[in-house]
């Protein structure tokens, strides 16, 4: 059962595990006979339901979790004191429970993404530099998205996957798409070519409020036509729950 399974806990405080994450010593007699007897091990992360690669690095003094560790903080949009709670379910897979400073957990929707960016499979998809998805062959292709600070707060800044906006035709430096709700309701938004791939700028700020799209909301954006996108918005279900 899983509250047997045993639990270790981080907080997120300046930068302290930013780059990655000590085990306990003493939690290490869970995991020894699974890890390497090499000075790094593959293992996993899941939370919700996305799954991280990262390594679990060895060093005479502890182990931690290295590799692949700030892709997890940065695509959980963590960093404002956040308490963590880390199960481990064996196999070399940790199982990530995110405490908010309010005290609440913050629980995903269950809705299937791809288990390393959190986008939607494609066939012969790629992965760029920045972690973006190359949109293969689909009859409405789409990808998926966990909604950070920086996109719904302050800059209202939004990326599109690189090849993604091709499939709407645009050749431009700036194009205007439209972006539709699961209500039908259409807004014009400005997409504006910066560094190889497309920004949402015009616009985007009044979809996300009319919408009340918040960080850590899913997002799933499917091409409907050659200049619209469909948004389909999966709210955050946040519990108080007694750590």
């Amino acid at each position: 059962m899983e509250n047997t399974k045993p639990h270790f806990y981080q907080i997120v405080i300046d930068d302290y595990i930013a780059h990655h994450v000590r085990i306990p010593p003493l939690f290490m007699k869970h995991l020894s006979k699974d890890i390497s007897k090499e000075e790094t091990t593959e293992a996993t992360i899941k939370c919700g339901a996305n799954i991280w690669p990262i390594k679990l690095r060895k060093t005479s003094a502890c182990t931690y979790i290295d590799d692949g560790w700030t892709k997890v903080m940065h695509d959980n949009d963590l960093g404002d004191k956040e308490f963590l709670v880390f199960r481990y379910d064996g196999n070399l897979c940790f199982n990530l429970q995110i405490f908010e400073k309010s005290g609440c957990q913050r629980i995903y929707s269950t809705f299937v993404s791809n288990k390393h960016n959190n986008l939607e499979c494609f066939p012969k998809e790629n992965v760029d530099d920045h972690g973006n998805t190359t949109v293969g062959n689909s009859e409405n292709p789409h990808f998926n998205r966990f909604m950070k600070k920086s996109n719904v707060t302050k800059s209202y800044v939004f990326r599109l996957p690189t090849d993604f906006l091709t499939r709407l035709c645009a050749t431009e430096r700036m194009t205007t798409i439209e972006l539709e709700n699961s209500k039908g309701e259409v807004w014009k938004v400005n997409a504006s070519l910066n560094t190889g791939s497309y920004c949402l700028c015009g616009g985007w700020h009044s979809f996300v409020v009319a919408n009340n799209i918040v960080a850590g909301d899913e997002c799933k954006f499917e091409l409907r036509s050659t200049n619209r996108i469909r948004v389909h918005h999966f709210k955050v279900v946040r519990h108080g729950v007694d750590v």
